[in-house]
């Protein structure tokens, strides 16, 4: 917990920092038509959180804390990712972001974080075999995009990273495993970066954080199988979004849209377009974040037929829930066209 501490003051300190120095230096995110916010906006908080996350390791080491297994892997991830700060003051483009993407997936892999199996007790085990390191370098090129795809309203990006490295490290902990020091502070260092982002945000993210926060969430994931912590016990930790994110991609194929373009019709971004608040959206999807978490606790430490039925009703309630939203979406849509809402 003192970690946890370390990191949320060092990630607020740093996100602050930030926010002082992109407003000197005119560094802003202005909107476009498919941005949520209507002024200039500075950006870049997320390097907070990774300058968060490594002083508390750092400190951490300090104190005799085992660092993280892969620590080196990681470092060298973190420092390619900074190139995506030179994004903000010029944009760069889309396949040399995917190149960017690709190089901290293979600096990963490279590091021997491979998922040698897809798990979920007494009902899943799938040996990876030859199949491992494709299989997780596209995970963790996945886990980027569809982070990054989330990151687009205030606060989303940031409670989603609180919520699933603090479920991880809880679960963690409780297997006697020495390997949650990662999400304690990635959880900590979140938060501090929370606090200025929190509606109405002083200081947005950028892609450098959003891609930092998925590649970190996506990397304890595949870590989680050398610990007990089934592979598919954090993809119910991280559900919400991939939900979200799955349900836009393929919504997007089967209406033949080109999914490469950048766009507003994820489910968060419609409920924002029809008029929801930041704060309430993020309540709902914190809330579904908790909920898959209990889910992922049944997987881990009660019955798995139990765990079964609950993943199941759960994964029903959100169908339906996104159902809702295209039906309330319609409507709006209508109404917009009508009156020019």
């Amino acid at each position: 917990m003192v970690l946890f501490f370390v990191a949320t003051g060092l990630g607020f300190l740093a996100t602050g920092g930030i926010l002082i120095l992109v407003r000197q230096v005119d560094i802003l995110d202005v909107p476009n038509e498919r941005s949520a916010h209507t002024s200039p906006m500075p950006t870049l908080g997320g390097v907070g959180i990774i300058l968060g996350v490594w002083g508390a390791l750092a400190v951490g080491m300090l104190m005799g804390t085992q660092a993280p297994v892969v620590w080196q892997g990681l470092l060298i991830a973190s420092g390619i990712l900074m190139v995506f700060v030179y994004d903000e003051m010029r944009p760069l483009g889309r396949l040399t972001k995917l190149i960017l993407q690709v190089g901290t997936a293979g600096v990963m892999v490279g590091a021997d974080v491979v998922l040698p199996r897809i798990y979920m007790p007494g009902w899943m085990d799938i040996e990876l075999h030859s199949w491992a390191i494709p299989v997780t370098f596209l995970w963790f090129l996945g886990i980027q995009n569809f982070y990054n795809f989330m990151d687009g309203i205030d606060a989303i990006a940031g409670l989603e990273g609180v919520l699933v490295a603090g479920l991880w490290a809880s679960v963690a902990s409780g297997l006697t495993s020495s390997e949650y020091t990662l999400p304690i502070v990635i959880a900590g260092a979140s938060l501090g970066f929370l606090f200025l982002n929190f509606p109405p945000a002083k200081i947005f993210m950028g892609d450098a954080g959003s891609n930092f926060l998925g590649l970190t969430l996506g990397v304890m994931a595949v870590l989680g199988d050398a610990i007990g912590l089934p592979f598919g016990v954090s993809l119910l930790f991280l559900g919400t979004f991939l939900f979200d994110a799955i349900y836009t991609l393929l919504r997007r194929l089967f209406r033949g849209e080109n999914i490469t373009l950048a766009h507003r019709f994820h489910l968060y971004q419609r409920l924002d377009r029809m008029g929801w608040s930041h704060l309430r959206i993020n309540v709902v999807y914190g809330l579904c974040t908790l909920l898959l978490g209990g889910v992922g606790y049944l997987w881990v430490y009660a019955h798995a037929q139990v765990a079964f039925r609950a993943t199941v009703g759960v994964l029903v309630l959100m169908g339906m829930a996104a159902g809702w939203v295209e039906w309330q979406w319609k409507a709006w849509s209508r109404l917009e066209k009508r009156h020019g809402v």
